[in-house]
């Protein structure tokens, strides 16, 4: 039985070093396919199967959507911001980090990831959720599978709560310095618990997809969020982050005095989707919100532009998405990402799932390059070594919990933010060096200098 591969931590990789042909094979992962015509074709054929799948779901969904009445939209519960209630100290808070859906998937990972990495660090945990006795069970289960000592384990505290409920969730928002979600559909699960967040001056962090939700959590909150102090910040699993630092990474690498112009992204992926992704699909397909958006219709333009930047934005998808395009980075050939649209919507405001196997066999490449106002080139690889959907995922969410429980980037107050605008340089080093890689290259017109 052959070893495994050194901590990736432990390694002093270059760029040139994530982006050879051998290094994924040096790390025990099995290469994707070249995506040429033949990938392309692959792609074309499993599309029948995953529509034949799919379909029955979705027409049963809007089905059902049709015959019952349609709901009032849901009353906000948000105070007006000049009536605000007196925001609770973090330092008299009970919890530093609530986990919200530890009984599911991917929350549950995220407790086991805590339990394995912080306990006996002095960190006060809460798991949340509707059932208590299930509650319980994870708890015990997720012990075990971790190696959790018991001490740390019997001083994780529960909290019942019904997403639903707006008084269970104001008081678990006050208890909290930062609450991380699992609980998605957020457009159907997660709108009170971000807005009970914002009120209480709580920092928010979740592992959402969901572009037009975020959109309308920036419409809605971000007045409250700013006057309390809350750091709302969606979009923080593998959906995202890795593109959306990447993105921030690769501007502040520019020359001084030289703009990010534009940035192309590949990635090589091995992962699979879970029960509650395709749910999220079904809701996406169907446009479903239950919020009063009519206090938010004087606003023109695209919320994921307000307050980011005075320069305008705009995302480049392949039309086809069967047909390959040649890479601008190494002249091979793309093929489509489903998360292409959700990324490209990030990077302008700054997923039952697999077995245990699986996650360990999973990992995600992304490869970038930026193009600055003068012509330098940025080159970037970002490497994640499991399955980024849901074992990376978990840690990322649990590391940009931290990362807002240290405070954040310097100088971002309350808001709505996206990783890369709330804490880019701190969340990239707490990522590398707990199981991620990073690289940089930067070439200037003539000359070329590794970083």
């Amino acid at each position: 039985m052959s070893s495994p591969p050194p901590a990736l931590s432990a390694l002093k990789l270059s760029y040139a070093d994530l982006v050879s042909p051998t290094f994924l094979a040096s790390r025990g992962k099995r290469p994707a396919p070249p995506t040429g015509w033949g990938g392309a074709l692959a792609t074309m054929a499993l599309v029948p199967p995953l529509l034949l799948a799919l379909s029955p779901l979705i027409a049963f969904s809007q089905l059902a959507a049709r015959l019952r009445p349609a709901p009032a939209p849901a009353r906000s519960l948000l105070p007006a911001v000049g009536s605000l209630p007196p925001v609770i100290p973090h330092a008299d808070r009970e919890w530093d980090v609530v986990i919200l859906g530890a009984t599911g998937f991917t929350g549950d990972l995220a407790l086991q990831y805590i339990m394995r990495e912080y306990a006996g660090k002095g960190m006060k945990v809460a798991v949340a959720g509707r059932n208590g006795g299930k509650l319980q069970s994870k708890l015990l289960s997720a012990a075990e599978k971790s190696g959790c000592p018991d001490e740390f384990r019997d001083a994780i505290g529960r909290i019942v709560v019904d997403t639903g409920d707006g008084e269970q969730l104001a008081a678990m928002a006050k208890s909290a310095r930062v609450v991380m979600s699992t609980v998605g559909p957020f457009a159907v699960y997660g709108s009170g618990v971000v807005e009970a967040c914002a009120v209480a001056g709580t920092h928010y962090c979740d592992i959402t997809g969901e572009t037009q939700w975020v959109r309308e959590n920036v419409l809605l909150l971000s007045g409250t969020a700013e006057k309390t102090g809350a750091k709302l910040v969606s979009l923080c699993g593998h959906d995202s982050i890795p593109w959306d630092l990447s993105t921030v990474m690769l501007a502040k690498s520019m020359p001084a005095g030289e703009e990010l112009e534009s940035v192309a992204f590949a990635d090589e992926i091995k992962s699979a989707p879970s029960g509650g992704t395709v749910a999220t699909l079904i809701d996406a397909i169907e446009g479903k919100t239950s919020r009063d958006m009519s206090a938010a219709a004087k606003f023109k333009g695209d919320p994921m532009n307000y307050g980011a930047s005075d320069k305008k934005t705009r995302s480049v998808l392949p039309f086809n998405p069967f047909a390959p395009k040649e890479s601008p980075l190494d002249g091979g050939k793309l093929g489509f990402f489903v998360m292409s649209a959700v990324n490209g919507d990030t990077v302008k405001r700054s997923v039952a799932g697999p077995s245990v196997k699986q996650q360990q066999q999973g990992f995600l490449r992304v490869t970038g390059e930026a193009t600055g106002s003068k012509g330098t080139k940025v080159r970037s690889a970002f490497y994640f070594d499991v399955d980024p959907g849901y074992k990376d995922t978990s840690r990322m969410l649990a590391e940009s919990a931290i990362t807002l429980l240290e405070g954040g980037a310097d100088g971002v107050g309350g808001g709505v933010y996206t990783p890369g605008a709330a804490m880019p340089d701190m969340l990239l080093e707490r990522l590398c060096k707990t199981g991620s890689a990073w690289a940089v290259e930067v070439e200037a017109p003539g000359a070329r200098n590794k970083l």
